[in-house]
This record gives C-alpha cells, structure tokens and sequence, in this order.
C-alpha cells in the first residue's frame, strides 16, 4: 500500500477515535507552546499508523510520544499558572523525566474510572412518599467556550463548572486521596504488579527495551503495538479533556481545588511512593 494512502488512512482514523468537538477546542484555545506540543502529538500519532505495520517498533515509541507530549502540554499550562498551582512546582520542574510523564496518565485514568461511573449511572433522588423520585444525569459539554459539567434534573438542567465537583467516599471528603491511592494500587495489582514502583519501571523500561538491546536480546513488540495504539488512543481522549478544562477556567483553580485538587494530590503521592520526587 502506497504511503500516501497510509497518511489519509492515519487521519481517517485519528478524527475517528478522538473526541473532535475537545479536540477542535484545545486547538480555539491553546497559547503557541501548548499548541506546539499538541500538534507535535498530532503528528507522532499519525506518523506511528503509517509505520504500524512496517516498523511497529518505531510506531510504538511514536506512539508513546504522542501520550508525552500532551502531558507535557498539561505541565506548560500549570507552569504558566504558578499562582494557582503553587503546590505543583516540584512536580512540574521535572517535566523531562520519563517516570514523570510516564505515571500521569495512569493517575488520570484512576480518576476518570470514577467520573466515568458518576456519568453513566447518574442517581435517583427519592422525595416524599407523595412525591415522585427524581432522575438526575450528568454530562460534561463545551458551552460558552468553557468545559461544563451539565446536571440533567428532570426536565431541567444546571451548568457548573468541574473545579467546584469534590470526590468523596461516603461522607468522608478529606481523606479521599488515600482512597484513591488504595483503587490506583489495586487497579495496578489486577494487572500483576506489586508496587507502584514496579509499575513505574515497566512503563518506563517499555520504551527503553524498544530502542536498546539488552544482554543480546533485542525486544520485539510485533502484535503489541495494537495494544499499545488501542492504549494511548484512549489516554490521549482523556488527557485532551484535562487540558481543555484547564484551558477554559475562568476563575483561579487556588480558589476552587475541587477534583483536580484531590487529582494532583493523588498524582503526587503516585510520585513518592514511585521514588521520583
């Protein structure tokens, strides 16, 4: 098959598999450097398709660029945002180390587990016995060039914004980060690791097998770049809603933490016990 094709094939399935509206508003939105990163994950993702089956090597590492570089985009806009974030400065400082780019995907997949089973199961609210019960929904849109989280209540509906959304476990709200931790470590456990740590190193050791031999043997991804692409396809889906958010603040994320204050705590703590900061 002729490479140019292979090029139309790769967009056909990028604007299929990501989320265009959020991806159309990164590109409204974003300053020259977040823009710079994410065109640059455009193009590693791309690229990797048209080598898939040529060099699925080189189309894994592309792909794992494509995750790196949009995390990094999340890192440009905290670091631009100091004042908000000010509990953030000895993360985003290392935002050239692998282990640090490598683990926040996962950490934002932990959460997003939870939010998707908040948006698909939504709650009943039950009134009085004389009284009907009350379905409500839940739906993140783009409005009002801004990401919103829309509550369906009945016939009618409240738009808020995500940083005033807190995560809590029964009543309890302030210790939900070790909550959290304890799903993320058992998340990681149900795919045969345990520790964090090892965790770590794998993802890490991943790209580093691809590009360099190891006591004469020489790692062979073959069919696992499916895997890989099917992975970051869905990473790259999430992590663009992150920055879109962050783009569509209006108010200082200092004074309304909300979730991705519990976020960036859980991340933090993913660091420690991974020995990176």
């Amino acid at each position: 098959m002729e490479i140019e094709t292979l090029s139309k094939e790769a967009h056909t399935f990028w604007d299929k598999s990501i989320n265009q509206d959020v991806w159309e508003f990164v590109k409204s939105n974003a300053t020259t450097s977040v823009m710079s990163r994410i065109e640059s994950c455009y193009r590693h993702f791309t690229k990797a398709l048209v080598i898939k089956d040529i060099d699925p090597e080189m189309s894994a590492i592309r792909l794992i660029a494509a995750e790196e570089e949009l995390t990094v985009a999340v890192f440009d806009i905290i670091k631009r945002n100091e004042d908000s974030f000010v509990e953030c400065k000895h993360i985003t400082k290392k935002f050239r180390n692998h282990y640090v780019k490598q683990l926040f995907s996962p950490t934002v997949n932990n959460i997003a587990l939870i939010i998707y089973s908040f948006l698909k199961n939504g709650m009943r609210i039950d009134a009085s016995e004389d009284a009907p019960s009350v379905d409500v929904s839940f739906e993140p849109i783009i409005a009002e060039d801004k990401v919103l989280l829309r509550l369906h209540i009945g016939d009618s509906h409240i738009d808020n914004s995500p940083f005033n959304i807190f995560l809590s476990k029964g009543d309890e709200v302030e210790n939900v980060v070790e909550f959290l931790y304890e799903d993320f470590k058992e998340l990681i456990r149900s795919h045969g690791y345990s520790s964090v740590k090892e965790f770590a190193t794998h993802r890490v050791d991943f790209r580093n097998k691809i590009l360099y031999a190891e006591d004469a043997m020489i790692f062979n991804v073959g069919e696992q770049v499916e895997n890989v692409l099917s992975s970051v396809t869905h990473t790259l889906n999430q992590v663009l809603w992150v920055i879109a958010l962050l783009l569509s603040n209006d108010d200082s994320p200092a004074k309304k933490w909300g979730i991705s204050g519990q976020f960036l705590r859980l991340y933090e703590h993913v660091l420690k016990e991974a020995k990176v900061i």
